[in-house]
């Protein structure tokens, strides 16, 4: 009976184990591609372990939502890892970009779009605004939807300034697709149905970047 407990016991952990690493949040995302990988597509996201062949016409870029390391990898077998790929019989090239990788990789593993409390002072006190859950380093966001939504809506929270409202198409939203220039420095609250999410822009950012991990929105 004891050896009996015991195997039971061992099979569970095992299936426990198992279970967490299926459910393991996403690591990196698909910034782009040339050729025709079957297997991923543009701004999929990869969980750790997931793995990918690249035959060597092809190019695949992805980001790391954790260390902010963007690669550019040519061809080979792709494992993903939590911080950096593991390639096989292929080229990768790593550069490090400038993201807020910390609050990135937790808005992905736990969602965007909770409730945020915009804190109203009393009259003739200084006002209270809520804190960024994430740091962008472009000044033209793009916002990856969880689902769907026919419309953003843009509210400056620093100063005063006109709402924008944004038509949304699929699942993501490209601002500079769109010409739409936030303002270095800002505090803002994008909101789509009854998501909503603070974000805070460096006050040195521009419109250009060099990866979407400084720039991305999860909501």
């Amino acid at each position: 009976m004891k050896c009996s407990l015991t195997a039971f016991l061992s099979i569970l952990a095992i299936a426990i184990s198992s279970h967490a690493r299926g459910g393991e949040a996403s690591s990196a995302i698909v910034e782009d591609i040339s050729g025709a990988p079957k297997s991923i597509q543009f701004m999929d996201y990869l969980a750790p372990g997931r793995t990918i062949d690249v035959v060597a016409s092809d190019r695949v870029i992805l980001g790391y939502l954790r260390s902010c390391v963007r690669e550019t990898i040519q061809g080979g077998h792709i494992t993903i890892g939590l911080k950096q790929s593991t390639v096989t019989g292929g080229k990768v090239t790593r550069e490090r970009v400038e993201c807020d990788g910390g609050n990135l990789q937790n808005m992905m593993a736990q969602g965007s779009g909770s409730a945020v409390t915009v804190f109203r002072a009393k009259p003739g006190a200084k006002s209270k605004l809520p804190k960024s859950q994430i740091t962008i380093y472009a000044a033209m966001p793009f916002v990856s939807l969880t689902s769907k939504s026919l419309g953003l809506k843009v509210v400056r929270l620093d100063k005063k300034a006109k709402p924008l409202s944004i038509n949304v198409q699929g699942s993501v939203s490209d601002f500079a697709k769109l010409g739409i220039h936030l303002i270095p420095g800002g505090l803002y609250r994008l909101s789509a149905g009854d998501k909503n999410v603070v974000f805070s822009i460096d006050p040195l950012a521009e419109d250009k970047s060099i990866s979407l991990l400084q720039r991305l929105i999860r909501l």
